[in-house]
This record gives C-alpha cells, structure tokens and sequence, in this order.
C-alpha cells in the first residue's frame, strides 16, 4: 500500500480509491493512454497564486484549460500567476506534474471544473508514476454521510412545466448549473458554527484539512 500523503489522505477519509502504477509519461494524453482512460477523465491538480503565500488549487478536465478572467472574477481579485516549479513545491509539498489536493501541505481552497461530477476521474498519487482512480460524486455522498444537505441547483424556470410556453432569453448557462450544480445549506436560521462545519467538511472530503 503507497505511504505518500495523498493516499494516506485518502484512507483517512475512508474514500474509496483504485491506485495506478505506471512508468514515466511525458503529457495528459499519453497518461490518460497509460491509465487506460480519456484524456477528459484525467482531472489536472493546478496551484495559482493569489497573492503573496496565498494560493487555490483548480481542478480541470485533461481535455480543458480555465479561464483566467472567470478565475479573477470568481475569486474577487485583479491579478493571479503561476508559481514556478520550486514555489508550487513549497505551497503544496508536491512536485509539479504530481500535486493532488489530498495529502498536501497546507490546505488551500479547492475550486474544481463542475463538468467532473458523476464521472469516474483519475487524478495525480502524489508522485511520479502513481495516479488514483474514484468516483467525483464521492464528494457529494460523503457530505451527506456528514448529515449535509447536498443536491442539483434549482431547475431554471424555463425548463418548468408552468413557464415553458413563455419566451426566454439564454445562452446554455442555467442548464450547465443545473446539471452540475449542488446546493448546500443556507438561509438565515444557519450561524456561523453550522457554517463553519459544512465548510470543514467540504475541506476534508476534497483532501485537506485544517
């Protein structure tokens, strides 16, 4: 059984995982080839940098590359980099072309691609040669084994029996959410402790902790 922290993460959260062992590869491609998968199932770990010391990871398709625009914008900054290799060693512990947000050295928000949800993915094991195989929709059951609600986004109103006979001006955005989004618990009967525990938890389940 691999000792590295991310797989030591991974046991502890009790997430059901496959390990994959293979020889050096030199792009996405010829490891998703290497892993048996589509180069769609391979979920690339990206660190940027926010500011100083500060950094997220990104989780994104093999098949995918983020916007840089939407990123600022939905994390509410100006300006974001990519660290060179030895600062993303520092920030996470990992060597770049190995950094998973399970095991990593500290825990840095976590924003991933919703199109990974309900499929099976293969992210990096923490080191070279290593991958592991599980479930994206593990995020969502373990949050309800925590007794945290967790469901699809309200369906848009136009795709509502009552307002289809109605006009609608769209572009392919509410149905994405719809289709990959999940609620979590809201409203004004929710203080700060309840909050803090479905964020604590969303933590763990995507690999880090406090």
């Amino acid at each position: 059984m691999d000792d590295t922290p991310a797989f030591r993460r991974l046991r502890e959260l009790g997430v059901e995982h496959t390990e994959v062992r293979h020889g050096p590869v030199g792009s996405v491609a010829e490891a998703a080839a290497t892993r048996g998968i589509e180069v769609r199932d391979l979920v690339k770990t990206i660190v940027v940098r926010r500011g100083a010391g500060d950094y997220v990871f990104v989780l994104v398709p093999g098949d995918r590359e983020f916007s840089w625009p939407k990123l600022r914008t939905l994390l509410g900054v100006s300006r974001l980099s990519m660290p060179d290799a030895a600062e993303a060693k520092q920030a996470t512990g990992y060597e770049r072309g190995t950094i998973t947000p399970f095991g990593a050295a500290h825990p840095w928000p976590v924003l991933a691609d919703s199109s990974i949800l309900g499929r099976s993915i293969s992210m990096s094991g923490g080191t070279h040669g290593t991958g592991v195989k599980l479930q994206a929709d593990d995020v969502i059951a373990a949050l309800a084994d925590d007794n945290i609600e967790s469901r699809p986004l309200w369906k848009p109103m136009h795709l509502q029996p009552v307002f289809r006979h109605l006009d609608a001006y769209v572009n392919g955005n509410s149905e994405r959410l719809f289709a990959n989004g999940v609620s979590l618990p809201s409203g004004s009967a929710l203080d700060d402790a309840a909050m803090e525990r479905v964020a604590d938890r969303l933590r763990a389940v995507i690999g880090r902790s406090r």
